[in-house]
Order: C-alpha cells, then structure tokens, then sequence
C-alpha cells in the first residue's frame, strides 16, 4: 500500500520518464523542486514492464499507478512473500529464489539464452529492477530499457568488491542509454549511488493515496511502538514504557492489524533501523504522527545499544558493525556511508533518511525530551500538517 505517485513518474520539467527517452541533463531530484505531466500517457497505451524481484510491496504498488493507464505488468516474484498478490514465478525460467540475488555468469548466460528469442519477452518494452536494483544486469545483452530504481543499498547481491566494481560499470553504461532510468526511492540511496558511481539518480519516493477509511482517526491515547531490530529491543520498549503507560509495541497490542487500526493511536514511536522503509510512506500518508530521534540521539542509541543495524549489509551479514567499504568513493575525502563506527560519517550520511527529510516528523534529542514532546503536542496538527505535504507531493 505504499509505491510511486503520478507526480513522481513524471522527469521534473514535463518529461514523462514512462514513455519517452530519460533526459540525463535534468534535475536529479526532480520531487523535491516541483511536479510537471503525468507518466503513462493515455488510458489506451499498451506498454509491458517486465519484472522479477524479491520483493513485493514496491512492483504492487507501481502497478496500482500504472495498470489503470494501460500499463501490462509481467511480474515473475522470487520473493518468499509473492503468494500475497498471486505474483510467484512458476514459470520464470532458470532463475530461482537460490540462485537469482548473486547470479554465477553461467547462469547469466542461461538466462540469456533461455529469453533472446522468447515470444513473452519480445513484447517487454521496459524492464523493472527494485530489490536487488542490480537484476537489470542480466538483461542488458536482451536491449531492453531498463529501470533500476534502488529501494535499498543498490549493491544488494554483488557486496564483493569485485562484483560491487563491475556492477558499477554496467549501470554507468545503462544510465548513458537514453530511454534507461536510474533511480532511488529515497534521498539516502540516491546519495549512495552517486557517492559511488557518479551518476546523479531520479529521486522518486514511494508516496501513494490510502483508501480514506484507513486515514488517521487517533480515537485510542495509546502510541505505538513501531518494529524495533535489535536484540536491545526489549530494553528499549521497557524505557519507553517507563516514560508513559501509552507506549504499546505494535505486537502486544495486535496479532493482526488493519491500516484503519493503526490510524486510531494517537502516534507512532520509531527507532529507525533502516534509512528508508515501506512502512513509514503508508504511516505518513495515513497521516499518522511519527516521532523518531534525532540523527545526534539515534547516534547515542546506536553507540549503546546497536539500533540501526540494517543500515550496511556487511552488519547484515556478519552482525559487526563496519569501518568502512570494500570500494572507494568517486572522489577522495568524504565520509564514507557504511563507516558504522565513526559519529561524524554517520551523522553525515543518516541526515538523508527519511526520518529526517520529510517535514513535521516529531524529533527528541534525549529521553527527558520525548517525555515534553509527549506532554507539548498537539497531534492533530501534526497530522493535518503530514496530511497538507502529502497532497502536494502527490498532486
């Protein structure tokens, strides 16, 4: 229920990124400087996207803007969580679920080879690469227009240095070719890439309209304690409670939830463990006031107790935070993004997240002062004030 705005599928300057070739000399954050036409042209347009990603919420929601415009998805999930919108690849041939994230260049080839002359694939006109972004990859030698739009660190699956470079190379190539797209759904991971290849990507958050009976009530006094991914986790919700009886973790209070539920709490307390996640576009949306620290506490938070602990997948993968990346930067002496260990790089790279991009998110600089926030706000106005930016941004 979160995915890409009309407004954001359109180049900045009137270009329509669907439908005609990618300007490269444009603004690259188009959203955050202002709107121009709508992408998909007219309701009788019959253009095919191609997809296969390991993860759902971002293809479904693409669809949701596209499909009412004509746009026909062919969507081959390797996610584990396909069978929620009936997506799984049954007849996706040589890629599976083991071999699809990080795939051999014996597979590559076979993949090639299996959909140069496939009859499915000749009526492709653009293909979709979101998690891993790096999928598109694959289809470079079958000369389809490609758009690979990050949702997360745009190295999913090739983290090897020797991968990471090559990789790097062909999304060069793939960006130089107009009708391409290079893109990112967060400030953060359009940095990230640009910090690493150069290239300047599109900027196009996830922002949707939710059904109105889902859109923010706060009937209950309670405020929820959004998923928190650290095995401190229960330290912290004890802290929390101990600051007021109105904090309950989302898990205590529901087994199973509806938007619509969630939008009857009053707000929405995060720890952020990633720079960027799904869920926070719906809350947003929903109008839901979200309180999270600021980038200095969440640094203290993380000093003490590990807290963002997804931001880098070589803490994913090994539980050790990093100093540093197995690749160097474009150009010397900046802060490097996955220096987990140094306070000045984190707070350099965290001010993208989208924690502390959007516009009245409600921030606390220490315990003492979330308490005051919790007594001094007023989140109606919050949420009339969330509500106010969202329609702009999809209008």
């Amino acid at each position: 229920n979160s995915g890409f705005s009309q407004h954001d599928f359109n180049g900045g300057e009137g270009d329509d990124i669907f439908f005609q070739d990618n300007d490269h000399d444009r603004d690259p954050y188009p959203s955050l400087h202002g709107s121009g036409e709508v992408a998909g042209g007219s309701s009788d347009s019959k253009h095919t996207v191609w997809t296969n990603d390991f993860h759902i919420a971002t293809v479904a929601n693409v669809k949701s803007l596209l499909e009412p415009k004509g746009v026909r998805f062919i969507d081959k999930s390797l996610s584990g969580h396909c069978h929620e919108t009936d997506s799984c690849a049954y007849d996706l041939r040589v890629l599976t679920p083991e071999n699809g994230m990080t795939p051999d260049s014996y597979t590559r080839d076979r993949f090639v080879e299996a959909y140069k002359d496939d009859q499915q694939m000749a009526k492709v006109d653009v293909v979709m690469c979101f998690h891993p972004s790096a999928m598109c990859e694959l289809f470079m030698p079958l000369k389809k227009r490609l758009f690979v739009i990050a949702s997360t660190r745009y190295e999913l699956g090739r983290e090897s240095a020797s991968d990471w470079k090559q990789w790097n190379k062909n999304l060069v190539q793939i960006a130089k070719k107009p009708g391409n797209l290079v893109a990112a759904n967060n400030l953060y991971d359009a940095k990230y890439i640009e910090h690493f290849t150069g290239l300047k990507p599109v900027l196009l958050p996830s922002w949707i309209k939710m059904d109105e009976s889902d859109m923010y009530t706060g009937m209950s006094e309670d405020i929820l304690i959004a998923p928190i991914h650290t095995s401190n986790a229960e330290k912290i919700e004890k802290k929390l409670k101990s600051i007021s009886p109105r904090f309950r973790s989302i898990g205590d209070k529901y087994s199973h939830y509806t938007f619509s539920q969630l939008a009857e709490n009053s707000a929405i307390i995060h720890i952020p463990y990633q720079v960027s996640i799904m869920s926070l576009f719906e809350q947003y949306t929903m109008g839901i006031p979200i309180l999270a620290p600021t980038p200095a506490f969440l640094w203290e938070l993380h000093e003490k107790l590990d807290v963002m602990n997804e931001r880098t997948w070589e803490q994913i993968r090994t539980g050790r935070r990093p100093s540093g990346s197995p690749i160097a930067g474009v150009k010397e002496g900046r802060h490097d993004p996955n220096n987990d260990i140094d306070r000045d790089a984190f707070l350099h790279w965290v001010q993208y997240a989208d924690f502390y991009q959007w516009p009245h998110i409600v921030k606390f600089n220490s315990w003492k002062d979330l308490r005051r926030k919790l007594e001094e706000t007023d989140w109606e106005v919050v949420s009339d004030e969330m509500l106010g930016f969202v329609k702009r941004a999809i209008d």
